[in-house]
């Protein structure tokens, strides 16, 4: 693969337009953008605080932890790790991992997400296959097409409608789930907790905190 460095400082914008093969974008302790592959075209922007890409084949970007990541299209799998600036994801056709990072949208996750050790705010628009987070912050999201599994939640979550299984908990704070096509387990959750509507059963394990609890659901609640 084909090398490229450029120093833009600690806290640089980068900008994917456009990624064919597999992206890896990993934090590093220097304060540089390095990239791996071999069919990519760059563009600087003029004040030097960013960069926009293209990449028609595999693409490694090693950059500061405080840079800031646009992705708008990621055609294979995507893998960011360790990016502590604001991160989003606007298209992306495969699975995605995502960890070590801090704030972060995802608008469109054609395949799998997995998400693990954030601290920041995740927000999450579409997933067409499964969710598996652990050790997240809060989180919301809206439309999940597989199962949903959310571990080790150190905030609130709120989920809008999950087509699969969704279990959540431990969540130190509140959890909340407005419509599920499945079953629905949630175990020690600090805050309140809800279900809005379940078309299956609903599984209660452990405590819950003080708040306001409501379930319903066309299945048993237990």
């Amino acid at each position: 693969m084909a090398k490229q460095n450029f120093s833009l400082g600690p806290s640089p914008l980068i900008t994917i337009a456009d990624c064919a093969g597999s992206l890896v974008v990993q934090a590093w302790d220097r304060d540089e953008i390095a990239l791996k592959g071999d069919d990519v075209q760059v563009e600087e922007k003029a004040e030097g605080k960013g960069l926009t890409m293209h990449s028609r084949s595999d693409l490694k970007l090693m950059a500061p932890a405080g840079a800031s990541l646009v992705i708008q299209q990621a055609h294979s799998d995507l893998l960011i790790k360790g990016i502590q600036g604001h991160i989003l994801v606007e298209k992306a056709y495969a699975d995605v991992i995502l960890r070590d990072a801090g704030d972060a949208d995802l608008h469109e996750v054609h395949a799998d997400l997995a998400v693990r050790h954030t601290t920041g705010q995740l927000n999450v628009d579409n997933v067409y296959g499964d969710a598996a987070l652990r050790h997240i912050g809060s989180s919301r999201l809206e439309n999940v097409h597989g199962d949903l599994v959310a571990r080790q939640v150190d905030g609130d979550i709120h989920v809008g409608t999950v087509h699969g299984e969704a279990r959540l908990g431990p969540v130190s704070g509140d959890a909340h789930v407005e419509n599920s096509m499945s079953d629905v387990r949630m175990d020690r959750v600090s805050g309140s907790g809800s279900v809005a509507s379940a078309q299956s059963d609903i599984r209660l394990f452990s405590l819950f905190g003080p708040g306001k609890h409501q379930f319903n659901a066309n299945g048993d609640i237990t």
